[in-house]
């Protein structure tokens, strides 16, 4: 992976450099699959960040195959190099969200939220045709 350059995401070849493939025209703090048939990074909504998925094929060279797809994982916020990340089986995301700032929430004590099978809320969200 190489980039962001300028919010652009590039793919190039390693160790021996090729040519480089732009997978996104916005993004950032690109993320493997662990199965390396996806790239996730990271778009601008709003007050924070969007997890974006493309489909990508390695064999024989490589090439983005569709349309990048929003998943349902925003408001993210950006803290160190990336502040968010895949589990090694690639079903769940860790990812850093702020507290909410309305006066109800200001009593509750920091916390973390892990979503599961957020593949089964994506599919209640955007039904399939």
């Amino acid at each position: 992976i190489s980039g962001p350059k300028g919010g652009e995401i590039y793919v190039q070849a390693f160790p021996v450099p090729s040519a480089e493939h732009q997978v996104s025209t916005s993004g950032r703090d690109p993320l493997w699959s662990p199965d390396g048939r996806q790239l996730f990074y990271l778009q601008s909504k709003g007050t924070g960040w969007q997890v974006v998925s493309v489909n990508v094929q390695t064999q024989p060279s490589f090439s983005v195959v569709g349309n990048p797809t929003p998943l349902p994982i925003e408001g993210i916020i950006g803290f160190g190099p990336r502040a968010y990340d895949i589990t090694p089986d690639g079903k769940a995301f860790v990812v850093i969200l702020p507290k909410s700032r309305t006066a109800a929430d200001k009593a509750l004590p920091d916390q973390v939220n892990v979503t599961l099978n957020w593949f089964e809320e994506l599919k209640t969200r955007v039904p399939t045709k």
